[in-house]
């Protein structure tokens, strides 16, 4: 058996640490951030917001009746769905902006730079969406803090306004 360099075994724990960083604030599904990373972004991002004035938005989208498409076609089929939609997401916003696969597994968090027209960006994502059959609830608001607990009710309240 070779040695290996000490190189080679540096660039070897490089990678892996790389790796490493990148499962820790990355879903592993989507490709997207992870619920970890959107909490460190939202306090770098007020202390942003308060330094700079830069102003910034945050949006959650939900999809509607998830749990259909898993007991009904499989959690391959839910999968499926969820890469397909992180797929469009991505294409539907800017570089500058951040989209996060939240914890409950059928919720997207966005952070907007400056947004100046949540609501044709909404249109758009629902259209592109309803491509592959797919409806959402989304609420959104200026970034603040607890804007988590804010946009969560008033996503809530467009869903029982669906019902």
């Amino acid at each position: 058996m070779v040695k290996k360099s000490m190189k080679s075994q540096i660039a070897d724990l490089k990678k892996e640490l790389k790796k490493a960083k990148a499962q820790s604030t990355h879903d592993g599904l989507t490709r997207l951030y992870n619920h970890r990373k959107l909490l460190q972004d939202i306090k770098k991002y007020l202390n942003e917001q308060e330094r700079h004035k830069t102003k910034f938005l945050v949006m959650l989208i939900d999809i509607d009746d998830f749990k259909k498409i898993n007991d009904t076609y499989g959690h391959l089929a839910g999968d499926k769905a969820l890469k397909e939609m992180a797929t469009i997401l991505k294409k539907n916003v800017r570089k500058v902006d951040k989209i996060y696969r939240d914890y409950n597994g059928d919720e997207f968090v966005f952070i907007l730079r400056k947004c100046k027209n949540v609501k044709r960006l909404i249109k758009r994502i629902r259209t592109k969406l309803s491509e592959i059959n797919i409806k959402v609830s989304i609420g959104y608001s200026p970034l603040e803090k607890k804007v988590l607990e804010k946009i969560d009710n008033f996503m809530y309240k467009e869903k029982k306004g669906k019902k």
